[in-house]
């Protein structure tokens, strides 16, 4: 795969088009740009389904979550998304569609489900869940581990008190 040899900067059209034997036109006939792309990447490597289905509690997810960013490239093109939506509203707005709901859900649903039954309580904390994610994601991804989860349930423990 372009992501795990190259980052996020090696997936482009011309390196998919040039991997796959045709032309750019028949690349952008499946995804608009760069953007799109990466956001297809991403889902193959941490699938929805996976966050959802083999985690327990709010832990669990997160040093799942955490493993899959630190051992390939799933980290980066997250990483990558982010500051391409700075930029892009379509791409961000696309994003937020395809991913940020779904995923705020999921990662509300297992903090109702060990948490608190309030479902207003368990959305913000979900949504500052992803916030503490994504700031370490893009500001020290190398710390993004088993003691960032442990401090992501304490700080959530005290919001859904």
């Amino acid at each position: 795969m372009l992501a795990e040899a190259g980052g996020p900067n090696a997936v482009t059209i011309e390196a998919v088009a040039r991997r796959a034997g045709v032309g750019k036109q028949t690349i952008y006939r499946w995804w608009a740009g760069r953007g799109p792309l990466l956001m297809e990447v991403y889902e193959t490597l941490v699938p929805a389904e996976a966050v959802a289905d083999a985690q327990t509690d709010l832990r669990a997810m997160l040093v799942w979550l955490f493993k899959r960013y630190r051992s390939g490239p799933a980290g980066e093109i997250l990483a990558a998304l982010l500051a391409d939506m700075r930029s892009d509203r379509a791409l961000a707005d696309e994003f937020r569609r395809r991913f940020l709901v779904e995923r705020e859900a999921v990662t509300a649903t297992l903090i109702r489900r060990t948490l608190t039954a309030d479902p207003t309580r368990a959305a913000l904390a979900a949504r500052v869940v992803v916030a503490m994610v994504w700031y370490r994601l893009l500001v020290e991804p190398d710390r993004l581990d088993d003691a960032l989860a442990d401090d992501i349930v304490r700080i959530i423990e005290g919001v859904t008190a």
